[in-house]
Parts: C-alpha cells; sequence; structure tokens
C-alpha cells in the first residue's frame, strides 16, 4: 500500500510545480505588456467644467430703456424675431406729447408771421421799384422840359435885346419894345415853374424812397426776429421730437427675443433696468469657464468634447469642439458683473472668482442644431503623455506631499 501512496504524492508535487510556472508565465507576460504599453502608449489627459454654454458668437443685446415711466404697450413676446429699429416697447408720452403739439402750433403761427412779413418785403421792393422807374421817367420829362423852357427864356432875352437896339435906333416902336418885354418875362416865369417842378420831383422821390427804405428796414428787422424765434421753436419741437424717440425701445439688431420680464401697460420701467435679451443671429460656439488651475493648461487649438445634457433620451449628446480662445473675459455663469470687477473681466478672469473664461468654436452642421444657452459640460484635452511618465508624476507628487 505505501508504494501507490508515494507516487500519488509525487503526481500531485508534479501538477502543482506545473501550475506555478504557468502562473508565473503568465504575471510576467502581463508585467511585459504592462510595460510596453506603459512605455510606448499615450493617454490623453483632460480638464473639464460643467459651467458652459452654447452662445451666438456677436455680443447679445439688453433691451434697456432711456428714461424711467410708465408703459404705454409692448409690442414683442418671447421667441419673435424683429428687425433693427423695430418698435418693442413703448413708454407713456402724453406730456412730450401735448407739448409738441403746442410747439407745432406755435411754430406754425411763426412760420405764417414770416411769410406775411416776406411777403410784405417783396411788395415794398416791388412798388419802391416801380415808383424808381416811375419817379425817373416825370423827372427825365421835367428836366426835358426844363431844358425846353430855358431855351425859350434865352431865346426871349435875345429878342428883348434886339427890341431894346431897334428903339434906340429908331426903327421899332415902344410898344414893341413891351410887347418882346412882356414875351420875356413869361419865358422867364415858364423856365423858373420848370426848375421848380424838377426840384420837387427830386425832393419828394428822395422822400418817397427814403420812407420805402424806411419801412423796408423795419420789415428786414422784424423778418429777422421772426427768423430767430422760428429757429427757437424748431430747436424746442426737435428736441421734443427726441425726448418722444428716446420713450420708444426699438431693436438695435436683427434677432430673437430670447428674455422678456413680465410687462404690462401701466407697469413702471426704470432706466437703464435690462428687461429682456435678443439674441443676434449669427454663428454658435461654446463658452466655458475653468478654474485659473487648470485654465493655464487650456491653449488655442486643443480639442475638446462637448457634452449636451438631456438632448437625447438614453444620455448625452457628445459633439467635437477645438478651443478658439482663452482668456477673453467675462463674468461667471449666474453672476453679474460689477463696475469694481470690470479690469479683471477684461484680463480674462472674474473680479473675486478665479475662473478663466474660454471659447471653443463648433462645426457649423453641428451649430445648426444648437440653441442659444443651451447647457453643455466640456472636456478639453490638454495633453497625451505615457503612462510610466503619469505614474512617475503620481509617484513623485506623493512623495513631496509626504516630506511637506
Amino acid at each position: 500500500m505505501a508504494t501507490p501512496f508515494f507516487s500519488s504524492l509525487r503526481s500531485i508535487e508534479s501538477d502543482d510545480s506545473r501550475h506555478w510556472i504557468g502562473w508565473v508565465g503568465l504575471a510576467v507576460a502581463l508585467a511585459s505588456a504592462w510595460c510596453v504599453w506603459a512605455v510606448l502608449a499615450h493617454v490623453a489627459l483632460y480638464e473639464s467644467t460643467s459651467e458652459a454654454r452654447i452662445e451666438v458668437a456677436s455680443p447679445v443685446h439688453e433691451i434697456t430703456s432711456a428714461v424711467s415711466d410708465q408703459i404705454r404697450s409692448v409690442h414683442v413676446a418671447v421667441g419673435d424675431s424683429v428687425a433693427p429699429g423695430q418698435l418693442l416697447i413703448e413708454l407713456d408720452r402724453t406730456i412730450q406729447e401735448y407739448e409738441r403739439e403746442e410747439r407745432r402750433a406755435e411754430l406754425e403761427a411763426l412760420e405764417r408771421q414770416l411769410t406775411g412779413v416776406a411777403d410784405e418785403g417783396q411788395a415794398i421792393a416791388t412798388a419802391l421799384q416801380a415808383a424808381r422807374r416811375a419817379e425817373t421817367a416825370a423827372l427825365a420829362e421835367a428836366r426835358a422840359q426844363l431844358r425846353e423852357a430855358n431855351a425859350a427864356a434865352e431865346r426871349g432875352r435875345e429878342d428883348l435885346a434886339r427890341a431894346k437896339t431897334r428903339v434906340e435906333q429908331g426903327r421899332a416902336t415902344r410898344d414893341e419894345l413891351e410887347e418882346a418885354e412882356r414875351v420875356a418875362a413869361e419865358l422867364e416865369a415858364a423856365l423858373a415853374v420848370r426848375s421848380l417842378t424838377v426840384e420837387r420831383l427830386e425832393r419828394e422821390g428822395g422822400s418817397r424812397r427814403a420812407d420805402r427804405m424806411a419801412e423796408a428796414a423795419g420789415l428786414e428787422t422784424q423778418r429777422a426776429e421772426l427768423e430767430s424765434r422760428v429757429d427757437v421753436a424748431r430747436s424746442a419741437l426737435a428736441r421734443i421730437d427726441a425726448e418722444l424717440e428716446r420713450r420708444r425701445i426699438v431693436a438695435s439688431v436683427a434677432g430673437r427675443i430670447t428674455d422678456l420680464d413680465t410687462l404690462v401697460p401701466g407697469s413702471w420701467i426704470e432706466a437703464g433696468a435690462s428687461v429682456g435679451r435678443i439674441v443676434p443671429s449669427g454663428p454658435l460656439h461654446v463658452v466655458a469657464e475653468f478654474p485659473e488651475t487648470a485654465a493655464i493648461r487650456v491653449a488655442e487649438g486643443q480639442m475638446s468634447r462637448v457634452y449636451v445634457t438631456g438632448r437625447r433620451p438614453e444620455g448625452d449628446e457628445t459633439l467635437v469642439a477645438q478651443v478658439s480662445r482663452v482668456g477673453t473675459g467675462a463674468p461667471r455663469f449666474g453672476a453679474a458683473a460689477s463696475p469694481a470687477g470690470t479690469a479683471a473681466v477684461r484680463s480674462g478672469t472674474g473680479p473675486t472668482t478665479g475662473r478663466v473664461r474660454v471659447e471653443l468654436s463648433l462645426p457649423g452642421e453641428v451649430a445648426s442644431r444648437l440653441h442659444h444657452g443651451l447647457p453643455v459640460s466640456v472636456e478639453v484635452e490638454v495633453e497625451r503623455v505615457r503612462p510610466l511618465d503619469l505614474l512617475l508624476r503620481v509617484v513623485g507628487r506623493a512623495a513631496r506631499t509626504r516630506r511637506a
């Protein structure tokens, strides 16, 4: 019986040796494969954030009012498409409209007065020109008659001198001399009348011209005063029109209304307060925020994966994007930007959040299926390393932590 027992024992020991050798060989093969993989393979490292969303590349325009007042009417609703200059909200304009009507009536009255003064001035100028032509003609005729009377008087004086000579020589009688003297006296009297007529016409013409010119000067002064008042009235009307225009909230760009507060006629709106947003038409991109410690590893051109939560029943929809800008400046999602944080925002981080804005571009065919404001998660591939290098980093970090 001893012999079979020892034979069975040796058989079992032989089987255990073969199993042990097999397990050792398998372990060596796995270790070798892992070493090859750790040295030759490369794995991707990602930085991720859930603070991201789809946005239009163009800035979103806030709907704000330039003045504080009650709302008269609302002409749009969320989802409406609007064109530049389209009326969105109209504020109360009652007082300004009454004032505008008063100013417009005043301006029309002044313009009518100005037109009347201008017409009167034109009539005076026309009459003055006609009077000048008539005076010139009358004066020319009177001067011609004066010249004729002067010539006749000269002939009468010559005839009188000849008559005196003939009487002295005894060739004429006293009656002929008296007749010559009477004719000469009549011609002299006619000359004096013509001379007085010319002087009277010259004096009266000058007086009438002076009166007309004084009247024209008075009308010119009145016209200048009316023009000044018309300019003031037009300026006042333009100011009222500008005030009326400030009470019309219009679309600054073409786009779609995405947010709009509950606004009803009679409700109050504050100047500068945002009551809605217009998302302009244009390409979409992804805007994400990373902590500063993670953002230092994010660079332009890096590829990333974008997860659109809830777009499919079975889970997230995964998109491929590329980093286009890093540190372009934006407040943290859900937080309002403050004046004190403006400089920090422009530098690419929030005022106290320690976060950096990153923009990622999407392919056109993908962006066409999305919409502004859609929340997403982002994973950016920041590096590809060998597993061995990654292991050495972990070991080195652990060693530094232990020493610290």
